[in-house]
């Protein structure tokens, strides 16, 4: 085993949960190939998808809903996430590199075609939160969100260069479930980017952010503005 194999080795025993620079090109090359072969372009490719897309996304409705927005708290909505970023995290979640667990084993049921033609699906969809955003918080959060989370997020949450996660109109309790295991460094969910920004942020400030994010795109139903 080589030293830099050593090495990445060590990282995942001891960060938990993240990906691998060889995941995110991995990916990209994955991308690139599936396109070509499916029309050229992404916009094709989508049109032809190497899947029957109702068929393989019924394992995926149960918790990310049938449109791709997320029907339980600790669950992502996928719908309008990045295609990079969605294929980069379904790699880690294959080599069981990222919690929940069971998710090790729904994503080895899926090709490296299947897995890129998934991703190009959910992308295309839209984003709407499921859940009442309180707008008096997401107004206290957004100076925060923009000072801390836009240089890689985006002002709009959309994620730059689909790098990033796009995390606009999240569910607010997933958002702050999320920011809430990367500032306590829980093995369910690691990140050295995410935790060398969050490890100061108490629980008020974690529900402002985490309402802002959601408050973004206009895709919130606000609740009356109380404490």
């Amino acid at each position: 085993m080589s030293k830099w194999s050593i090495l990445l080795l060590g990282l995942a025993v001891s960060v938990g949960v993240q990906a691998a620079p060889e995941d995110r090109q991995r990916a990209q090359q994955l991308i690139n190939d599936y396109i070509a072969k499916q029309g050229g372009s992404r916009e094709a490719a989508r049109e032809n998808p190497a899947i029957d897309i109702p068929s393989r996304t019924i394992i995926c409705s149960a918790c990310h809903g049938k449109d791709g927005n997320s029907v339980k708290p600790d669950i992502p909505s996928l719908a309008d996430q990045n295609v990079l970023y969605f294929v980069e995290q379904f790699l880690v979640f294959q080599r069981k590199g990222r919690y929940p667990e069971l998710m090790h084993g729904f994503s080895q049921q899926f090709t490296e075609d299947e897995t890129v033609a998934l991703a190009l699906h959910y992308s295309a969809l839209p984003r709407k939160v499921n859940i009442p955003v309180d707008m008096a918080k997401a107004r206290r959060g957004k100076p925060l969100y923009e000072a801390q989370c836009a240089g890689c997020h985006g002002k709009d949450g959309r994620g730059n260069a689909e790098v990033f996660a796009s995390i606009h109109a999240q569910r607010p309790d997933y958002l702050a479930l999320t920011l809430q295991r990367y500032r306590d460094s829980s093995e369910e969910r690691r990140s050295h980017e995410m935790e060398g920004v969050v490890p100061d942020w108490d629980d008020l400030t974690i529900e402002a952010i985490a309402h802002y994010i959601a408050s973004l795109d206009g895709g919130a139903t606000a609740e009356a503005d109380e404490e």
